[in-house]
């Protein structure tokens, strides 16, 4: 079901969709939009933030960002 509503969207690659795949993209969103770990964690129905953690993959933008602030936690 999940291949056949990703080709019917027309998203490229729609082959390689699974809803294993949908869940770490929510994940990722979630942390993009600016959500905590742990609320992802109680959405995701984790136990452990450290299973979370393997499903949230961090944009390059959002590392750069992080770093850029770190003079404002600091001084």
């Amino acid at each position: 079901m999940v291949k056949r509503v990703a080709r019917r969207a027309g998203l490229k690659d729609w082959q390689r969709i699974t809803p294993h795949k949908l869940r770490h993209s929510y994940a990722s969103a979630l942390v993009e939009a600016g959500r905590g770990i742990d609320e992802v964690k109680e959405l995701l129905g984790h136990s452990s933030i450290s299973t979370t953690q393997v499903y949230v993959h961090v944009s390059r933008k959002r590392l750069e960002e992080a770093a850029r602030a770190l003079p404002d936690v600091v001084g």
